[in-house]
């Protein structure tokens, strides 16, 4: 890419046989549309047979108006001797911009140098239109989160300069490496932090602007929270089935940034019958990364319990009148030969059932099915960290 400043001098011989030019072209390159290119000299030089006089030096072309001269050599020059004005382009626009520069004098013809330059505009660009930081505990600082800032332009970007605005501007910050000019074909990174104050989701824009460039703008958002850690649905958090049937519900859990460790899975508010479980039981988090699990709600339970034998009827009407007697007897003296004798029908009771295999004897327990009532119920997801704290969620259970 041509330099926005080019060095050099154009010089011009005077002399009796007329104006002898050691260039007939001069280029300025690549210069910010709007701003002053480094001005280049030119020297002209009388020869030794006289005086040079009405010397003028003048611009013209289409874009003549681009180009500007000092002249200090006023209209005369001395035999011998030099003198050296300069000239300095500033583009009105983008594109080639191109002019001719005339030196005459009397006696002398007119010599003509071309004149050009480009008018160069930056052009800004980020690598994202949105930074999101996520969540993060309150009166924390987040993880740096970086957008690179690109120049594809051909001319520097001049006044660089970055603000953060909107209601929680003051939760976000940002360190600007930058400096206030972005070459161009060159980029830089900007970094930005996040500090909630509040428990609640935060937003703000990054403003990225300069003296020639269209603004750029970035969307910054971020969650702050107590916990640490949170639930979310990544699917429905509402199921219907039949009673005795169960639901799957697909949950995830979010930690905030810097949050890690061992996090236990529970339900509260559960119906009656009801009961969840969790796949997998617990999760172990990775800082920041979010975990997926399922919970299943059964809403059938099953219970078991042992039949009463006819030792164990036996047993209590035996027992009955030992326990009449107390109303005349203490407690103490009547009790004791109760319980032995409740110990020994029930020896002889076991002895009995396994020698015999009576089924009045059997004690093999029975199996008790209960369903959820039918109803709409909410229940409580609950995760609990060691260090974090306890974040839950509801979910909805129909049963029909």
């Amino acid at each position: 890419m041509p330099s926005n400043n080019v060095s050099g001098s154009v010089t011009f011989v005077i002399n009796q046989l007329g104006l002898s030019l050691s260039k007939t072209a001069f280029g300025f390159g690549n210069v910010a549309v709007g701003k002053a290119s480094t001005t280049q000299n030119i020297t002209l030089t009388a020869g030794s047979a006289g005086d040079i006089h009405n010397l003028s030096v003048s611009l013209a072309g289409a874009n003549a108006s681009d180009f500007s001269i000092v002249n200090p050599c006023g209209s005369t020059i001395a035999a011998g001797q030099t003198c050296i004005f300069a000239i300095g382009f500033t583009p009105s626009a983008a594109g080639l911009r191109t002019a001719t520069l005339s030196v005459s004098a009397t006696g002398v013809a007119a010599q003509i140098v071309q004149l050009s330059g480009s008018g160069g505009l930056p052009s800004l660009s980020l690598s994202t239109g949105q930074l999101n930081f996520g969540l993060q505990v309150v009166n924390t600082t987040s993880a740096i989160n970086s957008v690179i800032i690109t120049n594809s332009g051909d001319a520097a970007a001049m006044g660089v300069n970055f603000a953060i605005t909107g209601s929680y501007a003051k939760d976000f910050v940002q360190t600007n490496p930058c400096g206030s000019t972005i070459a161009a074909g060159s980029s830089c990174t900007a970094n930005i932090t996040f500090t909630p104050t509040a428990e609640l989701q935060e937003q703000a824009s990054l403003a990225i602007s300069a003296s020639n460039a269209a603004q750029q703008t970035i969307t910054l958002t971020g969650i702050g929270t107590q916990q640490g850690i949170s639930l979310s649905s990544s699917g429905s958090t509402s199921a219907t089935v039949t009673n005795g049937q169960s639901a799957a519900y697909h949950l995830t859990l979010n930690p905030a940034n810097g949050v890690s460790g061992q996090i236990t899975l529970s339900c509260s508010n559960l119906p009656l019958y009801a009961s969840c479980t969790f796949t997998p039981a617990v999760i172990n988090l990775t800082a920041g990364t979010p975990a997926s699990f399922t919970l299943t709600v059964s809403t059938q339970q099953t219970t078991t319990a042992r039949r009463i034998s006819g030792t164990d009827m036996m047993l209590a009407i035996l027992f009955l009148p030992s326990m009449l007697v107390a109303r005349r007897k203490s407690w103490k003296a009547t009790l004791f030969p109760g319980a032995l004798l409740l110990i020994a029908f029930n020896v002889a009771a076991l002895l009995s059932g396994c020698s015999s295999g009576s089924p009045s004897q059997s004690t093999t327990p029975t199996a008790t099915t209960r369903n959820t009532p039918a109803g709409t119920y909410t229940i409580d997801v609950v995760a609990t960290s060691t260090n974090s704290g306890t974040s839950s969620t509801p979910i909805t259970l129909v049963v029909q």
